[in-house]
């Protein structure tokens, strides 16, 4: 049963979420044999505002971070990573 906020989420915002923690699903799984992921990175630099990361950061799901270069920087919040969790079936930390 998906929850309110794996309904609310597009496919782009989850892929995005995805690649910002360097979690890689093409197989169809996560990482064999595990049952947590452990994110090795945790952000998404963008050189302007992304439509998609700012309604995460509107739902808590995400920060924004201006950087040096006058671009942002997202990360996923550990609510975030809670949401991706239960789509994918795993544990996720930061």
């Amino acid at each position: 049963m998906l929850t309110d906020m794996e309904r609310t989420l597009t496919p782009r915002q989850i892929k995005m979420m995805k690649h910002a923690i360097g979690l890689d699903t093409s197989n169809g799984k996560v990482q064999k044999n595990k049952d947590v992921y452990e994110a090795y990175r945790n952000y998404y630099s963008a050189s302007k505002s992304v439509p998609e990361w700012q309604r995460l950061v509107a739902e808590k799901l995400a920060t924004a971070t201006p950087d040096s270069d006058g671009g942002i920087v997202y990360r996923l919040t550990d609510e975030g990573a809670n949401v991706l969790s239960e789509i994918f079936k795993i544990k996720i930390t930061l």
